[in-house]
């Protein structure tokens, strides 16, 4: 089990990095095609901080928290493989997680910004603006799957 779920998260990570690659190699910064009839966005925008650009005047504070929540993420991800087998729900949230985290750390570390390339076509202008790459949509639906697999019941392991 543990190989099958190490095998995932760098095929995760790779999947991502192959798409900020190719985002940075065919757009421009700030430009925007329309796809699925408008309701994807792809983009090419650079997020030198955390989530919407918070602390992206602190870019090496960004990469040190960065590091810590990804490592702590993995951690915790090898705990619950050995601890919480019947947690399968919150393992793979945290599989998610941990390929996001990753992904969005090693761009910190090479790039020293985050490569952003897709939104959503929505009429609330807002999210309208929002800017994602698959790394943060692993970390957004990884978050809510180890949150529905962490309630309930408790462990006895």
């Amino acid at each position: 089990m543990i190989g099958i779920v190490f095998g995932i998260v760098p095929t995760l990570i790779l999947v991502d990095l192959i798409l900020k690659n190719l985002a940075e190699a065919r757009l421009k910064e700030g430009e925007s095609r329309e796809v699925l009839g408008g309701h994807l966005l792809i983009r090419k925008v650079y997020n030198r901080g955390m989530c919407l650009n918070a602390m992206d005047d602190r870019p090496d504070q960004v990469k040190k928290i960065s590091l810590g929540a990804s490592l702590s993420v993995t951690l915790y991800l090898i705990y619950c493989l050995f601890r919480q087998k019947n947690r399968r729900l919150k393992q793979a949230g945290l599989v998610l997680m941990a390929a996001g985290g990753w992904s969005n750390t090693i761009d910190r570390c090479l790039r020293h910004y985050v490569v952003d390339y897709f939104g959503f076509g929505v009429k609330w202008e807002k999210l309208k603006k929002v800017t994602f790459n698959l790394g943060d949509m692993f970390l957004f639906i990884g978050g809510i799957l180890v949150a529905i697999g962490s309630a309930g019941k408790k462990n006895k392991d």
